[in-house]
C-alpha cells in the first residue's frame, strides 16, 4: 500500500511539473515562409484565391476532395479536416481550418508586388492552442511538420507561374 501511494503521489507531482513547464510555451504559434517570384501578381493570386487551382501546386491537394459552398469550390477536404477560403482581397487570401481533428487557426497568403517586377509570396499558418500540456509540447513540432510542406508548395507555385 505504501508503494501504491508513493506511485500515485509521484504521478501527480510529475503531471503538475510537466503542466507548469508547458505553461511557459506560447498559446499562439505563427509559422511563415516566403518566396520571390518573377511573375504577374494577378496570375499568382488566381492560383491562390481559387481553391480549384490548389491541386496544381498545394502539397496534398491533388488527392483531396473539394469543399463546395454555394455551388463554388471554397477549399479542400481531407479525412478529418478541411481548409476553406474565408476572405479574399487584392493582395491576400485567408483560409480557416474546419473539422473535428483540426487545430484552431488558419492559413493565409500575402502577395506583395515589388518595383523590380518580382512578387513576394508569403504563406503563413496560425495555430491557437489550449493549455493542455500535450498540445503545448506538440507546438514544438509544428514548424518542423508544416514548414517543409509550405516550402514545397511555394516552390511548386513558383515553378508553375514562372514557366
Amino acid at each position: 500500500m505504501k508503494y501504491v501511494r508513493l506511485l500515485i503521489i509521484s504521478f501527480i507531482v510529475l503531471f503538475l511539473l510537466v503542466t507548469a513547464i508547458s505553461l511557459f510555451f506560447p498559446s499562439h504559434v505563427h509559422i511563415s515562409r516566403a518566396v520571390q517570384v518573377q511573375a504577374n501578381k494577378d496570375s499568382i493570386l488566381d492560383l491562390i484565391n481559387n481553391a480549384a487551382n490548389w491541386k496544381q501546386w498545394f502539397p496534398g491537394a491533388d488527392s483531396a476532395e473539394v469543399v463546395l459552398e454555394d455551388g463554388k469550390i471554397k477549399g479542400i477536404q481531407t479525412a478529418n479536416s478541411a481548409l476553406v477560403i474565408t476572405n479574399v482581397s487584392d493582395s491576400s487570401v485567408l483560409a480557416e481550418n474546419r473539422g473535428p481533428a483540426s487545430k484552431k487557426g488558419g492559413m493565409g497568403w500575402n502577395v506583395i508586388a515589388a518595383d523590380n517586377g518580382s512578387v513576394t509570396v508569403q504563406w503563413f499558418a496560425d495555430f491557437y492552442l489550449k493549455w493542455y500540456p500535450w498540445e503545448k509540447f506538440t507546438s514544438l513540432l509544428l514548424d518542423k511538420s508544416y514548414g517543409p510542406r509550405m516550402e514545397r508548395g511555394l516552390a511548386n507555385l513558383k515553378t508553375l507561374v514562372e514557366n
